[in-house]
C-alpha cells in the first residue's frame, strides 16, 4: 500500500507536536499569570492597561504594552489558546492517520461485489490519486519548509553563499554539499531545526532517502575544527544526537574541512550512494 498521505500527515504531526512542546514549556514559565485579567482604556489612540487577579474586585494600573505584566499576561493568554488549537489539530491528524484508507483502483475494486469487479476499460485505472515519487518528495519538502517557518532564522546575515537551487548558505563547502544533493535529485532542507532533548539544533542538511521516501538522513559539516570553541560545540552536538538515539554513521553523517582548509566532497557522494539513492 502506498502511504503518501500518511507520510505527509506524520510529518505535519511531528511539526505540530514540536510546536506544542515548545509552547507548553514557555506556558509553564508564565504560570504566575494564570489568574491575571487585563483591561485597558484608550487615550489619544494609545492603550493603557490595568490588571487584577481572578476573584478580586479592584484593578491596578500598569501602563502601556511595555509593562512586563501586560506582555506576559498577553503571551500567556495567546499560548493557552494556541495549545488548545494545536491539541485539536493534532487530534484531527491522529484520527486521519488511524482511519485513512488508500483510494486506488485495487482497493475500490476489491470492495465491490464480485459481479461488478474488474472495470478494465476505466481510464486511469492504476490509481485514483497522484502518489508518484516526485509528489511524495515534494510533499516532504513542503512539510519541512512549513516546519522551518515556525522558527526564527538564526543569523540570516551570515547566509552569503548560494546553491544552484537558490538556497542561501553560510560557506562554500555547504554549497558544494547542496549542489551534490541537487545533482543527484535528493530533496533536502538547509538548517532545519531539530528538537533534541531540551535544545534545538539547526542541522546543516536534512535529506530524504529515495530508497523509501520515509528515512531522513542528517548531514553536519564542521568547518572550524581548529577552534577549541568549535570543538566543544561539536562534542556537545554529538552527545545531544546520541542521547536522542540519532546514531553517527547511520542516521547522521559528519564532514570536515582539511587541516589547511580544503574540503573533499567525495564522502558526500558516498553518503548519497549508500543512504539516499534508491537501490539499483
Amino acid at each position: 500500500m502506498n502511504d503518501y498521505y500518511v507520510t505527509a500527515a506524520e510529518a505535519a504531526l511531528k511539526n505540530l507536536k514540536m510546536l506544542r512542546s515548545r509552547h507548553s514549556h514557555r506556558l509553564k514559565e508564565l504560570s504566575d499569570f494564570d489568574n491575571t485579567i487585563l483591561k485597558y482604556t484608550r487615550v489619544k489612540g494609545r492603550r493603557y492597561y490595568y490588571s487584577k487577579l481572578r476573584g478580586e474586585s479592584t484593578f491596578t494600573y500598569l501602563g502601556t504594552e511595555s509593562n512586563k505584566t501586560v506582555a506576559n499576561t498577553k503571551e500567556h493568554r495567546f499560548l493557552t489558546r494556541m495549545l488548545a488549537e494545536l491539541d485539536s489539530e493534532i487530534a484531527n491528524l491522529e484520527r486521519f492517520r488511524a482511519n485513512h484508507r488508500e483510494l486506488d483502483y485495487d482497493s475500490v475494486n476489491l470492495s465491490l461485489p464480485v459481479v461488478y469487479r474488474d472495470c478494465y476499460n476505466m481510464p486511469g485505472k492504476s490509481a485514483a490519486v497522484d502518489t508518484s515519487h516526485s509528489s511524495r518528495a515534494a510533499a516532504w519538502k513542503e512539510s519541512k519548509e512549513l516546519e522551518m517557518a515556525s522558527y526564527e532564522r538564526r543569523h540570516p546575515e551570515g547566509l552569503v553563499m548560494k546553491a544552484i537551487d537558490g538556497t542561501r548558505m553560510r560557506s562554500k563547502s555547504e554549497v558544494i554539499i547542496a549542489n551534490l544533493l541537487i545533482a543527484n535529485g535528493i530533496p533536502y532542507v538547509y538548517e532545519l531545526p531539530h528538537a533534541i532533548g531540551d535544545v534545538v539544533i539547526h542541522t546543516d542538511f536534512t535529506a530524504l532517502s529515495l530508497a523509501d521516501y520515509k528515512t531522513e538522513i542528517l548531514i553536519e559539516h564542521e568547518g572550524l575544527m581548529s577552534s577549541s570553541k568549535y570543538q566543544q560545540q561539536f562534542l556537545f552536538k554529538i552527545n545531544a544526537y546520541l542521547d536522542a538515539g540519532i546514531i553517527p554513521g547511520k542516521d547522521i553523517f559528519f564532514t570536515f574541512e582539511g587541516p589547511k582548509g580544503g574540503f573533499d566532497p567525495s564522502p558526500i557522494q558516498d553518503i548519497i550512494d549508500m543512504k539516499l539513492k534508491p537501490p539499483q
